[in-house]
């Protein structure tokens, strides 16, 4: 119990220390995959649709228009893959990675097999704006 407490507090104290930069991308691609025991199975292609990322230090969202309040999901930083990828903790087992220009949500952790059975990928990140830009403003 007293590793576990240590962890999520070293896991809160370097949350601040995150390499994803914090802001609003312009997402190009949007992709969904699901997969059977780490296998892809079906590339169901979702949009090509510009569609926004904002990331904060405490999460992030997904939203199609200013106007739109969209998926919020809140983040722990987790610390930088071996893969160069910078890995958080979403609740319930889900997990999100970003590095460069492409983003991925992986979700419904399977216990009984190991893998994560869905994947939701944003390809053709763009920065475009530290704070997200609201329609009243323009």
């Amino acid at each position: 119990m007293k590793k576990a407490i240590f962890l999520v507090i070293v896991s809160l104290t370097l949350q601040g220390f995150s390499q994803v930069k914090s802001g609003v991308y312009k997402i190009q691609e949007t992709y969904r995959f699901t997969f059977e025991e780490g296998i892809q199975m079906e590339n169901t292609f979702a949009s090509t649709k510009p569609m926004f990322l904002h990331i904060s230090e405490n999460g992030f969202r997904v939203y199609t228009k200013n106007t739109d309040t969209g998926n919020s999901y809140p983040l722990i930083h987790i610390g930088k893959m071996s893969d160069g990828f910078e890995s958080y903790a979403v609740p319930f087992g889900d997990r999100f990675e970003m590095k460069g220009d492409f983003a991925v949500l992986f979700q419904s952790f399977d216990n009984s097999t190991g893998w994560y059975t869905e994947s939701i990928e944003w390809r053709g990140l763009e920065y475009i704006s530290n704070v997200p830009i609201l329609d009243y403003e323009k």
